[in-house]
């Protein structure tokens, strides 16, 4: 054995190069990262704070015209009134009571009156109080400049006194009383209603019943009056108003008086006699367990309505919020919003509590979790305006939502809040989609394989290989079956359902889905899935014993590689080199040997030379228009002999230095 023999001619143990591996995009369309969808467990969302029955319904009513307390009082006689003549009188304005003297003109006509009474009513009341005027047949009328609800006039204990004190009777006038009152032509005359709404049936019972209390002012007298009325058989306004007018002939004075009927759509009390009438108070009694929540009327002039602004329709939710409550994905609240009988469908989803709560100060962005009550009626707010509705405001009253129409108010506007429901989402399986595309046959090697690590909810990843035996179990039947070759991403599909079988992996499915792979776990319900690590692995390369003068492309294993492939093995044999260099008790042993043969280096380099016209004259009889891979497989071998001649013209320290740094071609960094 020469040193050429040990330097050349020294077999590679190349084991190592059962390990040559690839990550590429071409892994049977495996690797890539994957898309993962976990699964998830059927669900509903809670409606609370939402369903039950509607309750403090509010119907709408429009505005009407306020009106003043007026009184007529008579014309006061001007030939009765002298010089120093007083007016005196007890006057009542809204509740408030005072005496009123007024002196006045002699032989005055009867503005000069009214004037002098406008004095001192404000004198004695305070000025904007109430207002004198006087027509033109000279009679004298009070009317207070407040109007509505607590609109209220009074003359009593008139007296008309000469310059001595003494009374010389009541000139002509008489005592009066008055309430804000409207007008209506009732019965072919015209009489002084107040007018209660219009009656609704909603949630009252049979044996219900209405009280109404009803104060009556006429010829200067006061009267009051309170009836029950019965409400079985009532159902709309006119049979309301037919079963007040029964409840007051039941007084066969009373009924003389006053009676009821629909005014302009709405339950009226009039007056039959001159005068005004109003309802003081409309109050529910319970009959059987079940209250009169909503009677539709209300209070008269007492209550305002005679110069009340228009009142919004507005309900409350039935049940009290109970949260938190989350809208996941998929899920939703749905209901309908009825608005003077016009229903609306609204649907609440994640989406529309994300855009509602955002910038809610510890608001978990995309979480879907509605906190409480208040959250609440900004994700509805939001959803009724998606829904294209915008005149319903919704605020939290308590645990619960309040809805009110916000347009132009008008007599029996209706708000309804009904059919809440939340549709069941079902439960979805945990499904991962690969990354990267197969697009074209493989064939896999003897040799090779494909393995992955497959993770199921979450627990160490199972590790996955297939092979040809697992080509051969999915795809051996089938028509045109070429060992080893995979066709397209169904065929991939079927393999590696087979190398999950045969790794004991069950419950999951797989399926192509467009060129790419799709992993689906078989039970619905919460879970996932994860895939990683994709790895091509091959077999041995090189037979045992193989030398650096026998590597060629001429080696069985390595002459069906394509140039890739070949280049992948090269760059393994090069990195199973370095680890030889890397034994430095070997490498010293080795160089000492190479030292003794230094001694008779003209014999050396002639023999080295013959042997390099050796290789020469082998690398010349390689066929290098094969491929262009073998090319490269001869330059790699080249650069190594000529490695071996400078090393025989170094000294012994420079190939000790030389040993220790090299690396074969390929292998830099």
């Amino acid at each position: 054995m020469g040193s050429g023999d040990g330097i050349l001619e020294t077999p590679f143990d190349l084991s190592g190069l059962s390990a040559v591996a690839s990550t590429g995009p071409a892994l049977l369309g495996l690797s890539g990262t994957t898309t993962a969808q976990p699964g998830a467990d059927a669900f509903s969302v809670p409606t609370s704070g939402l369903a039950g029955a509607n309750t403090d319904i509010t119907v709408g009513a429009g505005a009407r015209d306020a009106t003043a307390a007026t009184l007529r009082l008579g014309s006061l006689d001007a030939a009765a009134v002298g010089s120093g003549d007083r007016l005196q009188f007890d006057l009542t304005v809204d509740g408030v009571r005072r005496t009123v003297t007024a002196a006045l003109p002699a032989a005055a006509n009867a503005a000069s009156f009214g004037a002098a009474l406008q004095t001192a009513i404000d004198t004695a009341m305070g000025p904007g109080k109430v207002r004198v005027t006087t027509g033109t047949d000279g009679a004298i009328t009070f009317a207070t400049v407040s109007t509505g609800s607590n609109a209220r006039l009074e003359v009593a204990n008139i007296a008309l006194s000469d310059g001595n004190g003494t009374v010389t009777g009541i000139g002509g006038l008489s005592p009066q009383s008055a309430y804000s009152s409207t007008q209506a032509t009732i019965g072919g005359q015209s009489r002084t209603y107040d007018a209660l709404g219009s009656f609704s049936v909603s949630g009252v019972d049979s044996t219900d019943r209405l009280r109404l209390r009803i104060d009556a002012l006429a010829g200067g007298q006061t009267g009051s009056g309170t009836i029950d009325v019965q409400l079985a058989g009532v159902t709309d306004t006119t049979s309301m108003a037919a079963a007040i007018n029964a409840a007051i002939s039941r007084d066969p004075t009373y009924g003389a008086y006053v009676g009821a009927t629909v005014v302009n759509g709405e339950v009226a009390v009039y007056l039959k006699i001159s005068g005004n009438i109003r309802a003081s108070s409309i109050t529910g009694i319970d009959g059987n367990g079940t209250t009169v929540g909503d009677s539709g009327l209300r209070a008269g002039s007492a209550g305002g309505t005679a110069a009340v602004s228009g009142t919004s329709a507005t309900i409350t939710t039935g049940s009290d919020f109970q949260g938190p409550v989350t809208i996941a994905d998929g899920g939703s609240l749905l209901f309908d919003l009825v608005r003077n009988g016009q229903s609306t469908t609204v649907t609440i989803t994640k989406a529309d509590v994300d855009d509602a709560l955002a910038s809610d100060a510890g608001y978990d962005p995309s979480s879907g979790t509605i906190a409480d009550a208040g959250a609440l009626a900004r994700v509805v707010t939001q959803a009724i305006r998606r829904a294209g509705i915008g005149d319903v405001s919704v605020a939290a009253s308590g645990g619960r939502l309040q809805l009110a129409l916000t347009g132009p108010s008008a007599d029996g506007d209706t708000l309804e809040l009904a059919n809440v429901q939340s549709p069941a989402v079902a439960a979805t399986q945990a499904a991962l989609t690969t990354g990267s595309v197969f697009s074209v046959p493989l064939v896999l090697d003897a040799s090779q394989s494909i393995s992955f690590q497959l993770s199921v909810d979450g627990q160490p990843g199972t590790s996955i290989t297939l092979d040809r035996s697992s080509i051969e179990a999915a795809l051996g039947m089938d028509t045109g079956f070429s060992e080893g070759r995979i066709e397209n991403a169904d065929q991939v599909a079927r393999v590696v359902q087979q190398a999950l079988m045969e790794a004991g992996v069950a419950g999951v499915t797989v399926a192509a889905a467009a060129n790419r792979l799709r992993f689906t776990k078989a039970a619905a319900g919460g879970g996932s899935l994860a895939l990683a690590d994709v790895t091509l692995r091959s077999g041995s390369a090189l037979p045992a014993g193989t030398t650096l003068l026998t590597l060629d492309r001429t080696v069985e294993a390595l002459a069906p590689l394509d140039e890739g492939r070949f280049l992948q093995h090269l760059d393994a044999i090069a990195s199973n080199i370095a680890m030889l260099v890397a034994h430095v008790s070997e490498a010293e042993a080795y160089v000492g040997f190479v030292g003794t043969q230094l001694r008779s280096q003209s014999r050396f380099s002639a023999r080295l030379e013959g042997i390099y016209q050796d290789a020469f004259r082998t690398i010349a009889e390689v066929d290098i228009s094969a491929e262009q891979a073998r090319l490269k497989a001869l330059e790699a071998r080249r650069e190594l002999l000529k490695r071996a001649l400078s090393i025989m013209s170094e000294s012994r320290q420079n190939l000790l230095l030389l040993f220790k740094d090299w690396a074969p071609a390929g292998q830099a960094g």
